[in-house]
């Protein structure tokens, strides 16, 4: 229906000969209350823009597209740090990744701060649609050319999205030493809602480590409250919660990992609510012996994670589906569920606790 309005608006335009001033116009709107929106970003402020945002979702990638054709990058690129802050927090790895790619483009005039946005911008959306070459090299890039970027948001942000690359490439040491340094940002600037993304960062280490479980929940929960503070909804979803819930599992409190996972799916992001559904499924319901509830939860998960071009957490799902179709003895279907679930697989799910049925699956089928 609003394509099919677009189109004789647009026919109109065409008619009255106003079509490119009315693009353009509608462009400048939408582009400049993203950059409006970006002088707050990374603080509790920015959460009314969220709704401003939502209000005109479907409209901004026409206004993208329109400056991106019609308009020198440097003027285009004044939106992307509010753009990538509503599509980190909404969960929109898709637009983040192509059109943080395509801001690239001839962007070469524009300000260091504004291209360590779009590399920013690229490597987020990269690494959770399965483009791994992208998401290793574009946050090194984006943090060497966010030292030259005047205030402290841009350096917080550039070692917050290396260090959750990091975590899905494996490299926990480096995940570890963003953290410790965006608490080291925070301090020197007096922040302190913001130490909730470089504690989320030591969270992660720690639990991905297999460390000491019960310190990653701490951690985890000290996140979670900074990230309340910040209305960070797609921080508290993912690096605060959905480390708590994992962390709490496998400390054998499943009630309390159960719980988290439920708060997370309650939340709004659908794209990220799909990882919660398969934290909630795999770690809360299938350790509890709720297998058929788990199976739906983790069907649901996988099948969100696929529409909206999650494929990391796509994939672990079909590695938890792979382990109830073990479970159930139904060998050539977990022998499928085991092949599709290694391409693009997360480095933590790669962990030798997730495979200890595929012996018995190859075994079973000769």
């Amino acid at each position: 229906q609003l394509v099919a309005l677009r189109r004789f608006a647009a026919s109109r335009l065409d008619e009255s000969g106003d079509r490119s001033s009315a693009e353009r116009r509608h462009a400048r709107y939408h582009l400049n209350l993203a950059e409006d929106a970006g002088r707050v970003r990374t603080t509790p402020e920015f959460a009314p823009w969220m709704g401003r945002f939502e209000a005109v979702r479907d409209e901004l990638a026409p206004a993208i597209d329109w400056s991106l054709a019609n308009e020198d990058r440097v003027t285009t690129l004044q939106a992307i740090p509010g753009l990538l802050e509503y599509w980190q927090r909404r969960g929109d790895f898709d637009p983040a990744y192509r059109y943080g790619i395509r801001m690239l483009e001839g962007a070469e005039a524009a300000a260091p701060e504004l291209r360590a946005y779009a590399l920013m911008s690229a490597a987020f959306g990269a690494a959770l649609t399965g483009d791994f070459p992208t998401a290793a090299q574009a946050p090194q890039q984006a943090l060497e050319m966010a030292g030259d970027a005047p205030g402290w948001q841009c350096g917080l942000w550039a070692r917050m999205t290396r260090g959750q690359i990091a975590t899905i490439l494996g490299d926990l040491e480096s995940v570890a030493a963003m953290g410790r340094e965006i608490l080291e940002l925070c301090d020197e600037h007096g922040l302190e809602l913001q130490r909730a993304y470089g504690v989320s960062l030591l969270a992660e280490a720690e639990f991905f480590a297999d460390g000491d479980y019960a310190v990653a929940r701490s951690l985890a929960d000290e996140a979670i409250t900074g990230f309340r503070g910040l209305h960070d909804i797609g921080g508290l979803k993912m690096y605060g919660l959905s480390i708590a819930a994992p962390s709490a599992a496998l400390q054998g409190d499943l009630e309390a990992a159960e719980a988290y996972a439920t708060e997370a799916i309650s939340l709004p992001g659908v794209a990220w609510t799909s990882a919660a559904y398969v934290i909630l499924g795999g770690y809360a319901l299938l350790p509890k012996g709720d297998v058929e509830r788990a199976r739906h939860v983790l069907k649901r998960g996988t099948r969100l994670a696929y529409e909206t071009s999650n494929e990391i957490w796509m994939r672990f799902g079909i590695l938890f589906m792979a382990r109830i179709a073990a479970a159930d003895g139904d060998w050539e279907q977990a022998a499928r569920l085991f092949g599709a679930c290694r391409p693009n697989l997360p480095a933590w799910g790669l962990q030798p606790r997730w495979w200890t049925d595929e012996p018995r699956v190859k075994v079973a089928l000769g």
